[in-house]
């Protein structure tokens, strides 16, 4: 299976298809977790095309395609340079976003191409990855835990249209 599974990185010329991923793939996950106009400012604040153009422009943002034979079934954004509690800066990078399609899940691809960043990120001498995981999603939870990441602390979501249920996350981190 590994050898099937690659990353592409996302260039400005992949912008349409990205944003056609990002935008049919998350609603699937979340879309329930909002109320109101909630979940269509979240994708235009996220996922327009401006936003997308500049994140793809940005040297300290990096959005991958996952792909299964070469076809895009997944997206993973990462940001480079995000700090980090107890580490110096610069070490640090943030997993901000990973989603894979649901029809595709459970194959392995979500550890594979976490493997694969981060060796993209020993390479470039980061110390430790972290991400957030909603406390809504333990799947997730248990998933970023085989992949020997620790929870750190728990936090709130800020988002005002999402629901204040689910607005609870953990931070995780795994060092590198």
């Amino acid at each position: 299976m590994a050898e099937m599974v690659s990353l592409k990185k996302c260039l400005p010329g992949d912008l349409q298809l990205l944003q056609n991923i990002c935008t049919s793939i998350y609603p699937i996950y979340f879309g329930d977790h909002w109320e109101g106009p909630g979940l269509e400012l979240y994708l235009e604040e996220q996922f327009s095309m401006e936003r997308m153009n500049q994140d793809l422009e940005d040297p300290r943002i990096g959005y991958f395609f996952i792909c299964l034979q070469h076809k895009p079934v997944g997206f993973l954004k990462v940001n480079y340079e995000a700090p980090f509690e107890g580490f110096d800066r610069g070490t640090t990078s943030e997993l901000e976003k990973m989603y894979i399609l649901p029809e595709h899940k459970g194959q392995g691809l979500g550890k594979i191409s976490l493997e694969r960043l981060v060796e993209i990120l020993a390479q470039k001498g980061k110390k430790a990855l972290f991400l957030c995981v909603l406390d809504s999603n333990p799947g997730g939870f248990r998933f970023y835990q085989k992949m020997g990441f620790v929870f750190q602390r728990a936090d709130k979501l800020k988002y005002i249209h999402f629901k204040k249920e689910l607005r609870g996350l953990k931070f995780m981190y795994k060092s590198i």
